[in-house]
């Protein structure tokens, strides 16, 4: 044990419980280093005040563990860990918290996890950020990214950008906490295999804490949340000075973030044009910051013609890139007989969609089902949102199950994944989907956020019109007091989410066997077992004998028509700069061609597309939109109509 741990160890009898940011800790005697201990809080300094301690901000998506980090630091629950919706995005907790060398406030601060149509509105985020920046007088000392593992989820970079690039402008040190490492064998082992990751990603950190933030059921886990503890408090307290802490100036540095975040990580403020987020803005500053009607319309104003203009140079900019390259005309739409929606009498298999968040389970369930590893369970970076792998499994004699993996959504299009790679495999899943849907499996892990929200949407409302019959498998689990309970209560917040799925239609399930305990036996090998009978049951008995099926264009129309978001990512798109991107994602030329063409259809207003631009069309806004109209990009090709 190093020095610096065991001095931890060592003070960690005088530590204090986390209190409420209004009152001052009572700070411990022993165990300090006077070189570390800012002036105000020497020997016959005035009673140091919560406003003058350094500000921490963890963040991360909901349910990554990040109220677990800080009852932990706390040394008891200050903080709910229950299973509600956290919030809107920025929405911040404050607890004043006492470690061994120092006290800090932390800010418990949710990040983004929404998909196309998520919970978040512009309104609440830019009041939430608002709200965040000025209750930090003394300005922001260390963020601390809370990632759940083992996998890394796509959206980590969006978060990372949000708060340490956009938000913090590089100028704050950032560590990284991983969580949910529980079953593996070595937590060291898993930061070296997927530090390059992270580093590929573009995402550095001053620092690391691979953790446990549970003791686990019966107290399984005791020895390693101690640990865990340990490196955590040694992280923070060796960081959170190493710095002057960063202040933001004034409302013009407020203006310059809210742009950096618009232009680069759109999902923060879905579907909006320049008119309406500056018409949110405004609100911000009227509510959150205070400012006078005058003021503020002026700001806000100013806002959304610096957007507009931002937008018509790049739109220019890529129309004259693409003026000399070649046009594609007189080329067929599709390739005939191809993803024929036909299917031959008789077959003895069914289709089934198996979906959800990245790292909720989806791998483990599809080995469980096959008794062997036929599916990747990596921990890296997952692929783009509707990518699909096909695995035939014969459940019984009687039935063969096709089941479709399929990435569900935890991040906007506008991140890492490319909206054409999007748009390219809801394609190729509904072609290959041809002889129908039987069924939805609908895989959640931990607790309910806003992307289980939406990713409901998506599969059984958008892509299957609530039509299909859907059951829920719940991850996770394995540390829970009582599992039964816990799908109860999870039921009632999806309930309470306008999730409808009945009692009989879920189960929690145990996909993993976990580690071997002192006799050499998985320590979770009979719920391992009943799982696997218990999923076979239910996709035995929900599956639908008459599979349900639509029209291959209709069905892809509408779907697109129910995501605005992914639509407005692509409007920039030219008809033939989004073909050739189609083409590098497997499609042929007639199917990208003909998939350009809905597309274009549909952000032209060819198609009608609700949701986009709804309950908005002020003045300004509509001179917004004119403007925006003025510098769409022409298209390329005539007009083939909208049919696959």
């Amino acid at each position: 044990m190093d020095s610096s741990r065991a001095s931890i160890v060592s003070a960690r009898s005088t530590w204090s419980a986390g209190t409420p940011a209004t009152t001052a800790p009572v700070l411990p005697k022993q165990g300090r280093d006077e070189a570390t201990i800012p002036p105000n809080m020497k020997a016959g300094s005035p009673t140091p005040q919560p406003s003058s301690y350094p500000n921490v901000i963890i963040f991360g998506e909901s349910g990554a563990g990040k109220s677990s980090i800080v009852n932990m630091l706390a040394g008891k629950e200050i903080t709910e860990t229950s299973g509600d919706l956290l919030g809107c995005t920025f929405e911040s907790r404050q607890y004043t918290v006492d470690l061994p060398d120092r006290a800090i406030n932390i800010f418990d601060t949710a990040g983004l996890n929404e998909g196309l149509d998520g919970t978040v509105t512009s309104v609440d985020a830019i009041k939430n950020l608002y709200k965040l920046v000025h209750s930090m007088e003394n300005g922001v000392n260390l963020l601390v990214y809370v990632v759940r593992g083992p996998r890394i989820r796509q959206s980590t970079r969006n978060n990372y950008y949000m708060f340490y690039e956009a938000f913090c402008r590089k100028e704050v040190p950032i560590v990284l906490v991983v969580t949910g490492l529980e079953q593996e064998a070595s937590r060291d082992a898993w930061w070296e295999r997927n530090a390059s990751v992270f580093q590929e990603c573009g995402m550095h950190f001053e620092g690391h804490a691979c953790v446990v933030g549970t003791r686990g059921r019966r107290m399984m886990f005791e020895k390693e949340y101690e640990e865990s503890r340990e490196d955590v408090v040694d992280l923070i307290t060796r960081t959170c000075l190493s710095r002057p802490p960063w202040r933001m100036k004034g409302v013009a540095s407020f203006m310059v973030i809210l742009k950096s975040m618009y232009n680069s990580v759109l999902v923060s403020f879905p579907a909006i044009p320049p008119a309406g987020l500056a018409k949110a803005l405004y609100r911000a500053l009227r509510e959150a910051g205070g400012l006078s009607k005058v003021d503020a319309k002026r700001t806000a104003s100013s806002f959304e013609r610096e957007l507009i203009e931002e937008l018509g140079r790049d739109k220019k900019k890529d129309d004259t890139q693409l003026s000399a390259s070649p046009t594609l005309i007189d080329m067929p739409l599709f390739e005939q007989g191809r993803g024929s929606h036909e299917s031959t009498a008789n077959v003895q298999s069914v289709n089934v969609i198996l979906f959800g968040a990245e790292g909720c389970g989806k791998s483990s369930i599809i080995n469980m089902l096959a008794s062997k590893n036929i599916a990747h369970t990596s921990d890296g970076a997952c692929g783009c949102t509707f990518a699909t792998t096909k695995y035939s499994i014969e459940s019984d004699p009687r039935m063969t199950v096709n089941l479709f993996e399929t990435a569900g959504l935890n991040e906007g299009v506008g991140g890492t994944v490319g909206s054409h790679k999007a748009v390219a495999k809801l394609y190729t899943l509904l072609r290959d989907l041809h002889g129908g849907v039987s069924l939805l499996v609908y895989v959640v892990r931990g607790r309910i956020t806003d992307s289980t929200i939406v990713n409901y949407r998506l599969f059984y409302e958008a892509i299957c019109g609530r039509e299909v019959p859907l059951v829920l498998l719940a991850t996770g689990v394995e540390n829970e007091d009582s599992p039964d309970r816990w799908l109860r209560e999870t039921l009632q917040e999806c309930r309470r989410a306008s999730i409808d799925i009945a009692s009989d239609s879920a189960a929690w399930v145990t996909p993993i066997k976990g580690k071997r305990d002192y006799n050499g036996n998985h320590i979770f090998q009979r719920e391992y077992d009943a799982s696997i009978q218990t999923v076979r049951n239910l996709i035995h008995d929900r599956s639908s004998i008459d599979p349900w099926k639509v029209d291959l264009t209709t069905w892809f129309t509408s779907i697109l028509k129910s995501l605005p978001n992914l639509m407005y990512a692509l409007r920039s798109a030219s008809q033939l700069s989004l073909a050739a991107n189609l083409q590098d994602e497997g499609l042929s030329l007639s199917e990208a061609r003909g998939v350009a063409n809905v597309v274009q259809g549909l952000i032209g207003g060819e198609i009608s597309m609700p949701g986009a631009t709804e309950n908005v069309e002020s003045v300004g806004e509509k001179r917004s939109r004119i403007m925006g109209e003025k510098v769409r990009r022409r298209s390329l090709w005539p007009k083939r109509g909208n049919t696959i």
